[in-house]
């Protein structure tokens, strides 16, 4: 449990009499047994608690003794986030009100704030690995991505109101009582005149300028600076000084602070930090794909196996290492195959979006491509219907991995032109048997198209010397 000031003990010791008082001994609510304190808030408490139907641990959020903007605050807050099913946002189940209690049933996340585990690392003097962070800024930008998709801005995007699961690890979104939605009403420039936290406010949020994702992007890297740098970012004291500073003086690279971390990780933070938000990231995914790549970059450079390690063709002559492409939209996904695949010995690139790896696969053909089903923006059917239609990537391997078992969508991923279905989560013998067979594939496939084009070309010259064509 955290520390609280002293406003704080008052609300929780407020909000705990008034459960005694009015809903029993264990005190029930909603249909929920209320068990413990989780954390308290100047305006409200959140408790444990155990959905008495459905028998899951909840989390209860209590406003006290509200106001009318306090009100409709928190609703909206229930609101905005019941229209999100993203597993990195926490869910709400229900939003109600009893007495001089509102609440909301919210999904109850076994872990602990990015903002613990910064503390916890500064007290033990031992800093947070930057896969670690890119891992949670990945999470953080897919659930900004689901915000922004509804047509909102969470605007108090912070290590306080990042969650990481101990189970998994999976980063979540907490706190969208500040979310407004990212609409130009007539005679307006998207103003927002109150919300957010000095240090991590956009600055044009602090001037109450234009808002857009790059908003959130801004709070999510000061967020990054602030767990890999082991400090705050900004060094302020009142929202005079956080927009005196915040729109004038520039973050310094992350590498004056950590050189350990990548000029990668580095520039990511760095972009997403500019005070111009035109010089940011402009969209979750973006960053999200910057962020995989950066990830990729962090795997590669502490690998036991270099990723263009040389391997023996059945000429007996030296070349690369196969070439292996993961295009998934779950970052932590295309990094465990990126790792499984480098101490395999093959040389891997991942990608979280469609349009990338195409881009990508047009310079530098790979021997193989995973796809998983559905993506934002262009999905794995498309993908591969992309990759057939072009005559230099339609004879490359296409396998699908996917946790769809659907029949259809098998059906429809081998019509577009897929060479193999396999389900998640895959073994890992599996699979590097699947990319060994498919691999040799490939490059026999590659050896008979240059060994044709070397026969045309000898029967070209051959015709030109006895004066007519061989056949």
């Amino acid at each position: 449990m955290q520390r609280y000031g002293e406003c704080m003990i008052d609300s929780a010791s407020a909000i705990c009499k008034e459960l005694a008082a009015t809903c029993g001994k264990p005190p029930v609510i909603g249909g929920v047994e209320i068990r413990h304190l989780i954390d308290a808030g100047g305006m409200g408490a959140v408790f444990q608690g155990i959905h008495m139907r459905l028998r899951i641990p909840v989390a209860v959020k209590f406003l006290f003794e509200s106001t009318d903007g306090s009100t409709v605050r928190f609703a909206d807050e229930a609101s905005t986030a019941a229209k999100i099913n993203n597993p990195n946002v926490v869910r709400v189940y229900d939003v109600n009100k009893e007495g001089r209690l509102q609440y909301i049933v919210q999904e109850y996340v076994d872990g602990q704030t990015a903002e613990f585990h910064l503390e916890q690392s500064v007290r033990l003097q031992s800093p947070l690995k930057e896969d670690w962070v890119l891992r949670l800024a990945a999470d953080t930008a897919r659930g900004l991505s689901a915000i922004h998709a509804v047509n909102f801005l969470h605007l108090d995007i912070k290590p306080t109101n990042i969650m990481v699961s101990k189970k998994d690890s999976v980063s979540k979104i907490l706190d969208l009582g500040l979310a407004r939605q990212n609409v130009e009403l007539p005679g307006t420039k998207n103003r927002i005149a109150d919300g957010g936290t000095p240090g991590y406010a956009s600055p044009e949020q602090l001037q109450f300028l234009k808002l857009g994702p790059s908003s959130d992007i801004y709070s999510l890297g000061v967020s990054m600076f602030e767990l890999l740098g082991g400090r705050r970012a900004h060094d302020i004291s009142s929202w005079g000084s956080a927009i005196l500073k915040q729109t004038t003086v520039e973050l310094p690279n992350i590498r004056r602070i950590r050189p350990d971390v990548s000029e990668a990780t580095a520039a990511i933070i760095e972009r997403c930090v500019r005070i111009d938000p035109e010089f940011r990231y402009q969209s979750a995914l973006e960053l999200l794909s910057e962020l995989a790549l950066a990830t990729h970059a962090h795997v590669s450079r502490h690998a036991p196996v270099p990723f263009a390690r040389p391997v023996k063709s059945p000429s007996g002559e030296h070349e690369l290492a196969p070439l292996v492409y993961c295009v998934d939209d779950n970052v932590q996904v295309c990094m465990s195959m990126a790792e499984l695949l480098t101490e395999a010995g093959y040389h891997t690139e991942v990608f979280t979006d469609g349009p990338r790896a195409i881009a990508r696969m047009k310079k530098a053909q790979p021997d193989v491509v995973f796809l998983d089903y559905e993506m934002p923006v262009m999905s794995g059917l498309d993908v591969c219907r992309v990759m057939r239609g072009d005559d230099a990537l339609k004879h490359i391997p296409v396998v699908f991995l996917t946790g769809s078992a659907s029949p259809d969508h098998m059906k429809l991923a081998m019509h577009a032109g897929a060479t193999d279905y396999l389900f998640k989560p895959t073994q890992s013998a599996e699979l590097i048997s699947r990319v060994n067979c498919l691999t040799k594939i490939t490059r026999a496939q590659r050896e008979l198209q240059t060994l044709e084009r070397q026969f045309g070309g000898f029967r070209s010259r051959l015709s030109t010397i006895v004066g007519k064509e061989i056949i």
